[in-house]
């Protein structure tokens, strides 16, 4: 529910402001090395917990199904993520 009440009061602000990411916002209201500071938080914050536990995550599966050493597992899924992400990821 607060969800959506912070959606009813803030998206008309935002749409009056004709802005559509939170750094653009920061931006306009600000100045542009506030909206790049938030863009590399944003950018650190995902890495360090999206990323990271996804990587953990299949280095987990990889020990637990394969017997693969967890670090090693790592190094293989990340390797391979690469290599498939450099060639094109789903649009090769």
């Amino acid at each position: 529910y607060i969800v959506l009440i912070l959606g009813w009061v803030f998206v008309p602000f935002y749409m009056r402001s004709m802005v559509y990411t939170m750094p653009e916002f920061l931006e306009r209201r600000f100045n542009p090395q506030a909206r790049r500071l938030l863009s590399i938080i944003q950018l650190l914050s995902y890495v360090i917990t999206k990323a990271s536990v996804t990587i953990f995550a299949g280095a987990l599966v990889f020990n637990q199904f394969f017997g693969v050493d967890f670090w090693t597992g790592a190094i293989i899924l990340v390797i391979v993520t690469g290599v498939y992400t450099i060639f094109g990821g789903l649009h090769a």
